[in-house]
């Protein structure tokens, strides 16, 4: 009698669709930010490099960057892994305009090892388009 009543139960799960008020209802979104209206979204990028004064540039092998918004700091935006100390840059980012958004940079030093971690902040621009230029700085240990 139980496995009846837990397969009737999954059967009139799976006919809602899932949703909370059993009615199915599916939606084109064209956008993942549906917390935003459209006018107040930006389409950016960023440009930038590393500045480290105690590490010769010549032992760093490589420049992870991590985007990430200040206020969704479980979320990154984008990320990825860059020669020496850069350059970087990351093309049409979207997210809220004016906005503040964290660049995470870590060092690596041969064979992955990590040498430093360092941030720094940007605001996301007003006008679609724009780029945001900005250095991550290793200060000295």
């Amino acid at each position: 009698m139980k496995s009846v009543r837990t397969a009737l139960a999954a059967l009139i799960l799976l006919s809602t669709g899932l949703s909370c008020n059993g009615k199915s209802q599916y939606v084109n979104l064209p956008d993942a930010l549906v917390r935003y209206p459209e006018t107040e979204l930006s389409t950016f990028s960023i440009a930038g490099s590393a500045h480290c004064d105690w590490c010769a540039p010549s032992q760093v092998t490589a420049l992870q960057v991590e985007v990430v918004p200040v206020d969704d700091p479980m979320k990154t935006l984008d990320w990825s892994i860059f020669d020496g100390l850069g350059p970087f840059s990351f093309t049409d980012l979207r997210y809220k305009k004016d906005a503040k958004l964290t660049l995470y940079g870590k060092l690596l030093f041969g064979a992955g090892n990590t040498g430093a971690t360092s941030a720094t902040e940007i605001t996301v621009p007003q006008n679609d388009g724009e780029t945001v230029s900005c250095v991550i700085n290793f200060p000295p240990r």
